[in-house]
């Protein structure tokens, strides 16, 4: 079932509207999206409407849209599909090349998939959102029996070096992390951080973030995003059991949480603080933070990247590829 779509407000680039989807398989708990008309989509009727540009135009309005959008946008047509397609494949190649980082995009894709792993962090918000901070560093996920093989590719591909303190010195402790493996480029302008998972599974640490904001990932098929209604609308909901636990770092967890109030996400402990998600249904609704969530509930967000290719197939009609053990994990930010 389509999304009902109702006019908000006009800026010169972009049309802004709202769609609420009424079927929770549509998009998840994605409800606020940008749509734009033409090339086969759904028709927005009245004196908005925006008639059927030249395809460069459309390029360049949808640079500027969160990654559900252009979500949407792939559904409505072929085109859209395509020009969606090329948007993210960007944001990801410029993620991976911008200062200090300049990595190269099939490379790492390619050892991602070579080894079930992952990435998380600030650098997949590059890509969820339109790119407007630098990532001051970029984190691996990576399954315990494949440290070694992951930090040889790396550090033999871009001469890195080993910075990895001594156990006692490590300033972040998280559940199901087994250990930290510290890279940095010969500028030493970034850190490239390999955290091993305690096992198979390189989303384990994922579900002991300390907030939404951070619960997404990169792999090498797929760019997930595990609370998209707010994270795609720069709201952020706090772990605040986690900060409290013993073995959490609370300096250092606030600390991140500020690094992103100053990059533009609010954050509260409760959604019902935003006047529009105050109605939700508590304990079921994807983006309560009490809600029992998994990989693989339908409440997320996955964008299908497939080989990247210019061969192009509707999500939908691909089975994807499944980070291992995925569907087995379990969270929820506060206590049901």
């Amino acid at each position: 079932m389509g999304p009902n779509v109702e006019f908000l407000h006009t800026v010169p680039t972009t049309i802004l509207c709202r769609a609420e989807s009424s079927s929770t398989g549509y998009l998840g708990s994605v409800a606020n999206v940008f749509w734009i008309q033409g090339m086969g989509s759904t028709e927005i009727h009245g004196k908005h409407s925006m008639g059927r540009f030249p395809i460069e135009v459309y390029t360049i309005i949808m640079r500027f849209l969160s990654i559900n959008v252009l979500y949407v946008l792939a559904q409505s047509s072929t085109t859209f599909y395509k020009l969606s397609f090329d948007v993210v494949v960007q944001r990801i190649r410029m993620a991976f090349r911008q200062e200090g980082i300049n990595l190269e995009m099939d490379f790492v894709l390619q050892l991602l998939r070579r080894t079930n792993s992952v990435i998380s962090g600030s650098l997949v918000l590059l890509i969820i959102n339109t790119p407007d901070f630098l990532a001051h560093d970029i984190d691996f996920y990576v399954p315990d029996h494949q440290e070694a093989f992951f930090v040889d590719e790396l550090m033999s591909k871009y001469q890195l070096i080993d910075f990895t303190p001594r156990p006692k010195a490590m300033a972040y402790t998280l559940p199901g992390v087994k250990s930290i493996r510290v890279l940095r480029t010969a500028s030493e302008s970034i850190n490239i951080n390999v955290i091993v998972s305690v096992n198979r599974n390189p989303l384990t640490p994922i579900t002991s973030f300390h907030s939404s904001v951070v619960m997404n990932y990169l792999s090498g098929y797929e760019l997930y995003v595990g609370y998209p209604l707010l994270t795609c609308n720069h709201r952020n909901v706090i772990n605040s059991d986690r900060l409290i636990q013993p073995e959490t770092n609370v300096i250092r967890a606030v600390t991140a949480l500020y690094k992103y109030e100053l990059r533009g996400y609010d954050s509260d402990t409760e959604v019902t603080d935003w006047d529009d998600l105050r109605t939700h249904i508590c304990g079921w609704s994807g983006f309560c933070p009490r809600t029992i969530r998994n990989f693989r509930d339908g409440n997320g967000f996955r964008y299908w990247l497939g080989d990247m290719k210019a061969e192009r197939v509707p999500p939908r009609e691909i089975q994807v590829p499944d980070v291992e053990e995925a569907h087995y994990l379990t969270w929820s930010l506060l206590k049901p």
